[in-house]
């Protein structure tokens, strides 16, 4: 077959698995946004707002493109999944490609014509290897919902690819474009995710063995090295390095010279260009003209973070961290609001602060780091606020793996050390082995490619999220009898098996890669370290805590492709030892067909797990949120983790739910950015009544403030003696929370900025909370006038006892509590938990998905009985679960729910049961059946298991109480079916393991008591029959003696540089000047007035800003990659 039929059929079989690919996404992608980050990164794209560091700028210009194809609001989020489909699509068919060039190389010559059976083995490998990766979990996961993972895969396999292409022109000047092309994407890259700069090992490792005839092991090394060397440069150096000179150049003329902010960024930007563009002119041996032009490529692809400048400047309702000038955007690039890890050297969980002596007393040692600027937009100049300050710590150690204070006891149960004691180096390394790499990596790479339990998230016991091969014997021997599991846990949709076949079809192509020549060799160290670098190298650089909040495969799919490749070689090499011993094509064929069932079975275990369409879960769960919330009064929802916030976000920017509420994050709220965001009017919503001026709240400023009760006697002897004087200095009431922060927290002397008493009053408007339509308490609901206004409390009283300081947010929320007057609602979200020191639980009242706050102490009123919780307002929760709920379309039959959907639908079952309980208690047991039939029709079991946890138990409690003994029996049938099994599935464990899950096996226990009591008062037979094997195995198991868990440089022939005139012709630079132009003025009509405390400013989303703008940077930075790649034809060619 000549070269060219083979292209085509190459080309032909590559967009066919794109259409294969992009079929299947398209058919199971969400429809609207998923759980975690996603709904942030679909509002962001539609509005180009300011996402969470280290933003995504180059996905939000092409998720915008996107967007604007929404026929409304409701599409929105579809599109963007849609986006991710095509992109996932377009990485399968790099994959594609890069596996048939591979395959080629070290297959044939390139001199003679490939036979029909070369085809089949190469093309063969390719189906199989990009099929074996489209249908993969990791992989298959990201592709279907709106994050920024997908297009980061799709940029890697882009990358891979053109590097492999580049070989065919290695040796022409006009070949080192794609050199330059490939540096461009980088660029691009890092405003989508700085994943794709791990490929850089595997680029450099292809250009030495294509470059240099005489290889050699220390040239690899010395390859090796430069491309680490490489990636430092790009990640710690020319990243974060801009930043500082451009900060650099903002200061000298703000500062020195007094121009406007931005002026020294936008002089430094034209300067490195200017300086770039000339040094290219003036420079033309080959190399150096090559690496300028990548260095100025890198760079205007580092230009999309222009974006997140101005848009941060437009102050956009989403704008985390306001990254409006250029020290808060190197703040934001460096990740610098999250924890950073210790990799080579550093603190243990044990270590303690250092101290060093200061007068007569003792500080904590810390290192003085860079200044923190922030701009006084009255003098016209940046001002130093404070300077960074690194603690310094004792007993550091090398490769410190185990150094979260917070994770100590989590840190013990995988290393098996000491809880307070300082870890060993073994302890330390044990834990590196057994979670770090086993548990947070191998783990996921066996779920691709040997088969997954389920997708429940563990914490490394036998029953949750272990890989598992479907070989009955061998996963028993490992994990038990499978088939003894509870239900819930052995009908797992993410249940699926491999048998192992992908992960021996891709060492069997690392064999035949090895043993292919000096070639085959090359091409496995470039896999290799493609590999390496994008999982293990990541397991070494996280250095990850114990208890991660969500499974984190995602970060490692890179390391998923590349062993895909080597799937594709495994196909190629068994095809190939069968044609050396019979050349005929038919039993090829067949072979390779044999092997194409590997990815079709692959896609029938993984099918029902990824399909996601039909689910709308997530953008009606967040929409619940907001609607618990009464319509007027502008109420307010204090929320906390990405799961209670980012729904809520993207319906109120996105669908336009409810925007007349204020959501505040409580993890943002101590931070200066956000409470100036939440001062600022948003939208149909004022602003949070917050009186505190910027330079109260600024960042370094009341953190935190010391509780001193000793403080009181003296405060209550000046009243005794001097009130005039005592009122003018603290208020009426010195305790009163506006007084404490006006003369004490707030005051001029440092002296004074304590809290000088252990009780906090707010005084309670009556009137107000009258109107307000919140709960009273049942004592006092017959009262009416006068009577009722005087059974009101004066005043509520928050106690501080044993609380030694408050912090920002301690302070805030009691701030706006007091502001609000109990006219403005006020709402915490049930997902919160203890966000706070200050003890409000006694004055929640619920009404759904988020707790009232309100001035009465349900528990001393007795509204709450002892362990009951919480006051519900019954008739508020009848009307939100009944009428203003929605529920995600989870009555469509096969519905797939991941377990992070599961457990926001469990906490709407108990609201049903919550409810249910409360109307029973109540006499209204007609509301409590229509309440618990409701409940199964939209919850129903056939999607959402019946466990304990879901409050099944508390269904079938209220079922009881109604009189419905037969559902309450089947029940309760179903649910001590589920404990016994799952410990007749520990006891299949063996006496050696069975310690492993001890506390559930008698949690199990507890559950299946708990169904035995109900069940007596009803079916006494039943009951008997329970007990009895309860007894039983509960004997059993005490009888059993449990054990614990143990964890047992470069030398070669240099080429000839060539002078040369340049890499890229005339029409190149014209193409790239117009790219570069159209990028320029798409930022400059981006630009404009943003919204500010006086007022809202809706121009931020005008359609210049959010949608002619970016299709310009957009069209600018695709043009400039057609200006790269153009070659004027050539005639007689």
């Amino acid at each position: 077959m000549s070269n060219l039929l083979f292209k085509r059929w190459n080309d032909f079989g590559g967009w066919l698995v794109f259409l294969i690919a992009a079929f299947v996404y398209g058919m199971t992608i969400e429809p609207t946004a998923s759980f975690w980050d996603c709904p942030e990164f679909i509002s962001c794209a539609e509005k180009l707002q300011v996402g969470h560091p280290p933003g995504a700028p180059f996905y939000m210009l092409v998720g915008n493109l996107f967007t604007q194809f929404a026929s409304d609001a409701s599409q929105v989020s579809g599109m963007v999944n849609f986006l991710n489909a095509l992109l996932s699509a377009g990485c399968i068919l790099f994959l594609f490609w890069s596996i048939t060039r591979l395959v080629r190389s070290i297959l044939t010559d390139d001199a003679r014509k490939l036979s029909t059976t070369d085809v089949i083995i190469i093309l063969g490998a390719g189906f199989v290897g990009a099929l074996a990766y489209t249908f993969s979990d990791t992989f298959w996961f990201s592709a279907v919902e709106g994050e920024v993972y997908a297009f980061s895969s799709f940029l890697t396999a882009l990358v891979f690819w053109m590097i492999l292409r580049w070989q065919d022109e290695a040796d022409s000047i006009s070949g080192d474009r794609w050199i330059i092309l490939i540096a461009y994407i980088i660029g691009l890259s890092i405003g989508v995710h700085l994943l794709n700069l791990l490929c850089i090992p595997a680029i450099v490792l292809v250009f030495y063995y294509q470059k240099y005839q005489a290889i050699s092991l220390k040239g690899v090394i010395g390859t090796i090295a430069l491309s680490g060397l490489l990636i430092v440069l790009i990640l710690f150096v020319y990243i974060p390095g801009m930043a500082d000179m451009g900060g650099w150049f903002e200061l000298f003329f703000v500062n020195v010279l007094g121009f406007p902010f931005q002026t020294g960024l936008i002089i430094f930007l034209t300067l490195v260009l200017f300086l770039l563009i000339g040094a290219i002119y003036r420079f033309k041996k080959r190399i150096v003209h090559t690496g300028l032009w990548c260095l100025l490529m890198l760079t205007i692809g580092y230009t999309t973070y222009a974006v997140i400048l101005i848009r941060a400047n437009a102050n956009t309702p989403l704008n985390e961290n306001a990254p409006d000038h250029i020290f808060t955007l190197k703040s934001y690039l460096n990740r610098e609001q999250y924890e950073s890890a210790p990799l080579l050297y550093g603190r243990t969980y044990a270590s303690e602060p250092e101290y060093v002596p200061e007068g007569d007393y003792y500080k904590v040692k810390t290192e003085k780091g860079s200044a923190i600027y922030r701009p006084d937009k009255k003098e016209g100049k940046y001002k130093i606020i404070r300077y960074k300050e690194d603690v310094c710590y004792t007993q550091n150690m090398l490769f410190p793996r185990m150094w979260n204070d917070r994770s100590a006891a989590s840190y013990k149960g995988w290393s098996g050390g000491g809880a307070n004691e300082a870890p060993t180096q073994k302890e330390n390394l044990t834990y590196f082995i057994t979670y770090q790499l086993n548990y947070m990596y191998w783990r996921y790479f066996l779920w691709n490619f040997v088969g997954r339990q389920n997708d429940i998230q563990g914490s490394g016991e036998p029953e949750h999220g272990n890989w598992i091969t479907g070989i009955s014997w061998l996963d028993n021997l490992r994990l038990g009898d499978q088939k003894l599991l509870p239900e819930s846990l052995r009908e797992n949709k993410g249940h699926n098996v491999f048998y192992g076949l992908p992960l021996l079809l891709g060492l069997l192509g690392i064999y035949w890669q090895w043993t292919r020549g000096k070639k085959g060799k090359q091409q496995f160290s470039v896999l290799f370290f493609l590999f390496f670098m994008t999982g293990l190298a990541i397991v070494l650089y996280l250095n990850q805590t114990p208890g991660q909040p969500r499974e984190r495969d995602y970060a490692y799919a890179g390391s998923v492709y590349a062993f895909a490749i080597w799937i594709g070689m495994g196909a190629a090499g068994c095809c190939d030892m069968l044609r050396r011993k019979q050349a005929k094509i038919l039993p090829v064929g067949l072979l390779m067909l044999l092997c194409l069932f590997v990815p079709i079975q692959m896609a029938s275990q993984t099918w029902d797990d990824h399909d996601r369409s039909n689910r709308y879960t997530c953008r009606d769960f967040g929409a619940n949120y907001l609607m618990t919330l009464p319509d007027k009064g502008n109420p307010i929802i204090f929320c906390n983790g990405d799961n209670d916030t980012f729904p809520l976000w993207y319906n109120q920017d996105t669908e336009e739910v409810r925007r007349d509420v204020r959501i505040c994050n409580l993890s943002y709220a101590q931070t200066d950015w956000y409470i100036y965001q939440q001062q600022c009017p948003l939208y149909d919503a004022p602003g949070l009544p917050i009186s505190w001026d910027q330079n109260q709240y600024q960042e370094g400023k009341n953190e935190y403030v010391a509780v001193r009760p000793e403080l009181k006697k003296q405060i209550e002897a000046l009243y005794q003696k001097h009130p005039e004087e005592a009122r003018d200095s603290f208020g009426n009431d010195p305790y009163e929370i506006k007084n404490i922060l006006k003369y004490w927290v707030f005051a001029e002397k440092q002296e004074f900025h304590v809290i000088p008493t252990d009780t906090i009053n707010i005084y309670i408007d009556k009137d107000a909370v009258l109107r307000s339509g919140m709960m009273l308490p049942e004592a006092i609901r017959h009262l009416k006038g006068e009577e009722l206004r005087d059974a009101i409390p004066d005043k509520l009283s928050i106690s501080l006892k044993n609380i030694r300081l408050l912090t920002k947010v301690d302070l805030l929320m009691l701030e706006i509590l007091a502001n609000c007057n109990w006219e403005r609602p006020l709402y915490m979200a049930i997902s919160v938990g203890n966000s706070s020191k200050l003890k409000f639980d006694d004055y929640f009242v619920q009404e759904g998905l988020a707790f009232r706050f309100t001035p009465f102490n349900y528990k001393e009123w007795g509204d709450v009985e002892e362990g009951n919780g919480y006051a519900i307002d019954t008739e508020k929760l009848y009307e939100n679960v009944m009428n203003r709920y929605k529920y995600g379309g989870l009555d469509t039959p096969g519905l797939y729910l991941d377990e992070t959907t599961l457990r926001i639908c469990y906490s709407h079952r108990r609201l049903f049961a919550q409810l249910a309980k409360e109307l029973v208690k109540q006499g209204d047991d007609i509301r409590a059946r229509k309440v618990l039939e409701y409940a199964g029709q939209t919850i129903p079991a056939y999607n959402v298991p019946e466990v304990y946890e879901s409050g099944s138990y508390d269904i079938a409690t209220a079922y009881a109480s109604i009189g419905e003994t037969q559902k309450a029996t089947d029940l309760l049938n179903h649910l001590i079916a589920e404990s016994e099994n799952y410990i007749d599935w520990a006891f299949s464990l063996g006496d050696n393991r069975i310690g492993m899950v001890q506390q559930d096996c008698l949690y199990r226990f507890w559950q299946w008591n708990q169904c035995n009591e109900l069940l007596k008062s009803m079916d006494k037979k039943r009951y008997e029959q329970s007990n009895q094997q309860f007894e039983k195995k509960y004997t059993l198991y005490s009888t059993n003696e449990l054990s614990q868990l143990n964890s047992k440089n470069m030398k070669s022939k240099r080429i000839r540089e060539e002078e040369i005139k340049t890499v890229l012709g005339k029409r190149n630079y014209v193409i790239l000047i117009i790219g570069s132009i159209l990028i320029i003025i798409g930022y400059i009509l981006m630009s404009g007035e943003g919204s500010t405390l006086a007022a809202y400013n809706p121009d931020i989303f005008s359609g210049t800003r959010i949608r002619i703008a970016p299709l310009l940077c957009l069209l600018g930075y695709l043009l400039n990659v057609f200006g790269i790649l153009y070659r004027p034809r050539q005639r007689g060619i």
